[in-house]
């Protein structure tokens, strides 16, 4: 996929200590079943030439963010293959800052990589990625509650939308892997904003009952058509804080919290 920045991956072997009355030294160790590597892809997000983007989740998932749905990470460097089967989504973001390109990350568990030195790259298959970035100009986010912050009103330095799912291994007799990994719930996304301050009018955060919206996140193209649609539910206003220092403008940093569903996030390419 293009865009990717980083890979990266990490796995240690869990075991237990099997100690006999009468034995000082520990005669044997033995592999736990819940045996776990992590993964991460850090990437920016591309704007396709026929339009749509990369993703190397929304890419590749068929079930929603909070299935039980395997899947299979793999990196081929001129080395070898590095595969990591049995991978389950724990985290996910996406980001953006004024005068940066549109940020991601994803990380999963899975079980145990292995590394195949007889499948490696070949010279031949390397490609120089050529692509258009998201520009910062052509992001706009629109609220569609009184306590939402939105681009068409305020000044917005940058945004940061995220959520991690913790996961439970399921596990059973005759395997070292787990059999699945449930999310373990509940889970809240989080949706983080920078305005200037001068900028800000209209928002009362001293409301005893706590309204909930919903904000639409649109990536577009040159011609401000949207490509890319993110639509986040249940959105509540959480925390708000401001920021100021010598010859720099104030800011006021807005903190949003949603309850994580397949009904509450979603993605659309348009």
């Amino acid at each position: 996929m293009s865009g990717v920045q980083s890979f990266s991956y990490s796995s240690s072997k869990l075991t237990e200590n099997m100690n006999n009355l009468g034995h000082i030294a520990r005669p044997v160790d033995i592999i736990l079943p819940e045996q776990t590597s992590e993964s991460s892809i850090e990437f920016t997000l591309p704007l396709g030439s026929n339009g749509g983007s990369s993703d190397p989740f929304f890419d590749s998932q068929s079930s929603g963010i909070l299935s039980v749905e395997r899947f299979t990470v793999s990196s081929k460097d001129l080395v070898g293959e590095t595969t990591i089967s049995g991978s389950y989504l724990t985290e996910y973001s996406i980001s953006c800052s004024v005068a940066e390109p549109v940020r991601g990350s994803v990380s999963y568990q899975g079980e145990i990589p292995i590394l195949d030195t007889g499948s490696f790259l070949l010279e031949s298959q390397q490609t120089d990625d050529d692509y258009t970035l998201f520009k910062p100009s052509n992001i706009f986010i629109t609220p569609d509650f009184a306590d939402g912050i939105g681009t068409n009103e305020h000044c917005i330095q940058n945004f940061s939308l995220s959520f991690s799912i913790g996961r439970m291994p399921v596990t059973r007799l005759t395997q070292n892997v787990p059999y699945t990994r449930y999310p373990t719930l509940p889970i809240f996304g989080q949706l983080t904003m920078s305005v200037y301050k001068k900028q800000l009018i209209g928002v009362d955060v001293s409301s005893i009952v706590v309204p909930t919206g919903v904000f639409s996140i649109d990536l577009c193209n040159s011609d401000n058509d949207p490509v890319i649609r993110y639509i986040v539910s249940g959105c509540m206003l959480e925390d708000v804080s401001s920021n100021s220092s010598l010859d720099d403008n104030v800011t006021l940093d807005f903190s949003y919290k949603f309850p994580l569903s397949n009904s509450t996030f979603s993605r659309e390419v348009l």
